[in-house]
């Protein structure tokens, strides 16, 4: 589902964008004919590929595609009855480009509308899937299983968008590899917490990399801060001490932002921080250090969102990505704080998310055991041990993680 939306409606969309600029504002009822209610009027191709049309059952709801399949899209095989019920199934309850409602139907309208326009351009024989996106596949060498999409069955044989894609494991590492390869981050502005080591350090490295001008945050490591700054290629990079548990630091930092920078695109929440404590030790996990964790790992990133949401405002597209961990979910970690603290980012998350896509996005990533010194005393058979209850079995590098949350960056910017 979601990976089909990805890659064949985003990539659809983009390979349109180099020979008709600007077609990402084109109106859907220019070119969907069911789409003809009052609704849709001002609903462009951008915010049916954001699933921000404004259209949805419920504002409570992020994903509403239960409700879609309780009245039956995932029935309609025909493209007469699948465009008809995508048109009509939902009502228009705010202004385009503000809600974020992830709907199946969305993509589908929105590559009936590609495929139409396209077809306007090259003839009735022309399809978008064959003679756009198969190219691509094939020049990446891909598996003959992306050489189709699931169709409407009948004589229009119109290609899905939303779901029906087939690939292996390798398709998916070529398309993300040519995805690292296009993107580049030039006049981006990421700020990187916990940026002077670990994780942080590396993904401040391969964002300066790929282009950005980054801010590494540092609580207790200003040489080690300053020595990155050093070896990043030539920009306008900054470092800052980031206390986590001192709000006024952040307002400052937020100020200093303000002043030099104007704007903000990304934020990597990778500071953090931990104690090793066995969860049957509860005399040992006061309340002292349970309150020092959460704050840390949970009011920290917070803290620095809501002080920096005025300068994300100001990107015409921003994300934060939070470093959270498995420990979110399997309940399992350095200690008890730890777990909930992780679970609380999680959720915070999900809620930042809600409100503020699709122009501001919010991410996590969670990793499992990682070759850095952040648990105290955890050495490499430690590390190994944790390993084994993880599908891949191996242990995850800073590069590995870093690499993951680059990859966001680029998608989501």
């Amino acid at each position: 589902f979601s990976l089909a939306k990805s890659l064949v409606a985003t990539m659809s969309l983009a390979l349109l964008e180099k020979d008709y600029p600007n077609i990402m504002n084109e109106n859907i009822q220019d070119h969907v004919p069911a789409c003809k209610q009052k609704k849709w009027k001002d609903v462009r191709f951008k915010h049916l590929l954001n699933m921000a049309t404004g259209h949805y059952f419920d504002k409570k709801w992020y994903s509403e595609d239960w409700y879609l399949n309780n009245k039956g899209f995932s029935l309609n095989y025909t493209h007469k009855d699948r465009i008809k019920f995508s048109c009509s199934v939902f009502s228009k309850k705010s202004p385009p480009g503000i809600k974020l409602s992830y709907h199946s139907s969305d993509t589908y309208i929105l590559g009936v509308g590609l495929n139409n326009f396209y077809k306007s351009k090259n003839g009735d024989n022309a399809d978008i899937y064959k003679d756009l996106i198969l190219p691509l596949w094939k020049q990446l060498n891909l598996s003959q299983a992306t050489y189709e999409i699931r169709r409407s069955i009948d004589f229009i044989r119109h290609p899905y968008m939303e779901y029906g894609m087939f690939m292996t494991a390798d398709d998916v590492l070529k398309i993300g590899a040519f995805f690292m390869e296009q993107n580049e981050l030039e006049n981006k502005i990421a700020l990187v917490t916990g940026g002077s080591n670990g994780i942080g350090l590396k993904t401040a490295k391969m964002l300066a990399e790929k282009g950005a001008t980054v801010i590494v945050g540092y609580y207790n490591g200003k040489d080690r801060a300053k020595k990155i700054i050093d070896t990043l290629p030539e920009k306008n990079h900054a470092m800052f001490q980031i206390k986590l548990e001192d709000y006024n630091t952040i307002e400052t930092l937020a100020l200093e932002i303000k002043e030099k920078y104007g704007k903000l695109d990304i934020i990597i929440n990778s500071a953090g921080f931990t104690k090793p404590i066995p969860h049957k030790d509860i005399d040992k996990l006061d309340i002292e250090t349970f309150d020092q964790i959460l704050i840390a790992n949970a009011r920290g990133p917070y803290s620095i969102i809501r002080s920096l949401m005025p300068m994300l405002q100001k990107s015409s597209e921003a994300v934060v990505i939070n470093v959270s961990s498995i420990s979110a979910f399997t309940g399992s970690g350095s200690n008890i704080a730890y777990c909930a603290s992780k679970a609380a980012l999680d959720t915070m998350t999900m809620s930042l998310a809600r409100v503020f896509g699709p122009k501001i996005r919010f991410l996590c990533v969670s990793p499992a055991a990682v070759a850095t010194d952040f648990v105290q005393g955890r050495d490499r058979g430690a590390l190994e041990k944790l390993a084994e209850k993880t599908p891949l079995n191996k242990v995850v590098e800073p590069d590995d993680v870093a690499l993951a949350i680059l990859g966001l960056s680029l998608i989501h910017i």
